[in-house]
């Protein structure tokens, strides 16, 4: 029969390894579990991908090929819609392996059952279904969103009418084309039209499969072992500090620590969890100790980078630890978009390019890493490249900073012709403490700065996380501290500058931004 389209982008080389956990016991399980109705969930991560399984029965190989779609979705695809999301992976969750054969498509039956006796969603319901929606906690919705997300991606791929627009769809997505014009445009109808398809579709009852030849000779190789004692232990390390519980952790690395002193995972663990503390002299020690005992988690290695860069402390050493972390894992894509942005401050504009499209090809969903690959090419007078990694960076926003970071990029990469707009706020230097025109302060490093036009944005991190604050007219912000009679801030990813910033905060929604700026003093 004819084969299902699929929605993932190029696989790249040396992929991230994925760690199953399976538990027979449901209560150490539930300290683990999201929500009290999934038996199974995905946690992303640097150096290893996470499955964590409850032991269900019948059910529980269902799970793990449902929950191993969004892991390669995840690295293969921009953001998608939540229906399409789960209908894929609901669509792989019946993968079955026969004489040679991987064959996909068979139906589910607990969905079958939902499409009969259940009302369905109309088009605007199902996509208004977010990740986290009510609609997903209450049984009866979530029954026949997870229905017909299935069985309208099984028409997608199988019915005649749908199955050759698929490619052009998924492409559509990926250029930011918005849900209704790219399933519009993909498939010659809407998606109001294709439920009422979906009717007839679902009525007919000839769901189709597809038959892939499979060599397990050329599959990865699968390790299986039950895990007990301190083995166990440090395989749920790991695990809870990818989760962030850390009290759990704590518990967990006592045990460890009892039977084993040291060791690259338990001095690792132990300096992530001093970090959590703010115990920084401590964090480095151990981290000191984890490179000293030979340890190869590409993790310890970024994890102290970004303390010492963080900390202001040995850019040469952080620097130097980044590139170590990518050697051991040429996979780790936030190591990739720091060593982009190093390259990029330092006017490396080529090397920055190609770190900042490495960590955007292994991690496509994550808008920042778009976002900076953007202004690389821009620089570079890359001007078709620059706008699709705009656009790749509000189709993935998944905050409205982010979206509001995304359109400023946009404009700024629609006007190819011109030269990168600088943003010069008048010096003022003012020779006494002025009280300040602002309501609030912020105390960090300046990331950032879009342009747009006379105005700009500026993205500060501070203690208490990424502010994002805009300056509407450069000529009436103070200055301070400045020792050059003028000084110039330029468009795009700062040498992480460190500022005090005073700001007016925001009344009400303001496209994102969460203040304007009124004065800034270098530090």
């Amino acid at each position: 029969g004819d084969r299902p389209r699929g929605l993932a982008g190029p696989r790249h080389d040396s992929p991230i390894p994925v760690r199953v956990y399976l538990f027979a016991s449901g209560e150490l399980y539930r300290r683990y579990q999201p929500s009290g109705a999934v038996k199974g969930f995905y946690q992303g991560g640097a150096d290893a991908n996470h499955i964590v399984l409850l032991a269900s029965g019948a059910e529980t190989r269902r799970v793990a090929f449902h929950e191993y779609a969004h892991l390669v979705l995840n690295h293969s695809s921009a953001r998608l819609p939540q229906w399409l999301e789960e209908g894929i992976a609901e669509f792989y969750s019946t993968l079955e392996f026969r004489s040679g054969n991987l064959i996909v498509g068979r139906p589910v039956a607990s969905h079958l059952a939902a499409l009969r006796a259940l009302p369905w969603l109309d088009a605007a319901a199902l996509s208004a279904v977010r990740r986290g929606s009510p609609a997903l906690d209450e049984a009866t919705r979530a029954g026949i969103f997870y229905a017909q997300s299935w069985a309208l991606v099984h028409m997608l791929n199988f019915s005649e009418r749908y199955r050759n627009g698929l490619p052009r769809f998924a492409a559509l997505l990926a250029d930011g084309e918005p849900l209704p014009e790219a399933f519009q445009k993909g498939f010659g109808r809407s998606l109001e039209d294709a439920l009422e398809d979906l009717r007839a579709y679902v009525k007919l009852g000839r769901w189709a499969t597809a038959d892939f030849p499979f060599d397990a000779a050329d599959a990865s190789p699968l390790v299986a072992a039950p895990l007990t004692g301190e083995d166990l232990d440090s395989a749920l390390l790991a695990l809870e500090l990818e989760l962030g519980l850390w009290d759990v952790s704590e518990q967990t690395l006592h045990r460890l620590a009892r039977n084993r002193r040291g060791g690259a995972d338990v001095e690792t663990a132990r300096a992530k969890l001093a970090m959590t503390r703010g115990d920084f002299t401590a964090a480095r020690r151990h981290f000191e100790a984890a490179i000293a005992s030979g340890g190869l988690q590409a993790s310890a290695y970024f994890e102290y980078a970004m303390l010492l860069r963080d900390t202001g402390e040995d850019p040469a050493r952080s620097l130097q630890l980044l590139e170590r972390a990518v050697e051991l894992n040429p996979n780790h894509a936030e190591a990739h978009f720091l060593l982009g942005q190093y390259a990029s401050s330092r006017g490396r504009l080529e090397e920055a390019v190609q770190h900042f499209e490495r960590a955007a090809q292994i991690l496509p969903r994550q808008s920042s890493f778009w976002h900076a690959l953007a202004l690389a090419c821009h620089k570079t007078q890359r001007s078709e490249p620059a706008l699709r990694a705009a656009r790749r960076a509000l189709e993935a926003a998944a905050t409205e900073q982010e979206a509001e970071m995304a359109r400023a990029a946009l404009d700024l990469v629609r006007r190819p012709s011109e030269e990168p707009a600088v943003f010069r706020p008048e010096v003022v230097t003012p020779k006494a403490w002025f009280p300040p025109q602002g309501d609030r302060r912020a105390e960090g490093v300046l990331e950032e700065i879009l342009c747009q036009g006379r105005q700009a944005l500026l993205r500060v991190r501070s203690s208490e996380g990424s502010l994002l604050l805009r300056v509407e007219n450069p000529d009436k912000v103070v200055l301070r501290n400045s020792s050059a009679l003028s000084f110039e801030f330029s468009c795009g990813l700062q040498p992480r500058r460190p500022v005090l910033v005073e700001y007016l905060a925001a009344a009400g929604p303001a496209g994102g931004a969460q203040g304007t700026v009124t004065a800034i003093e270098l530090r």
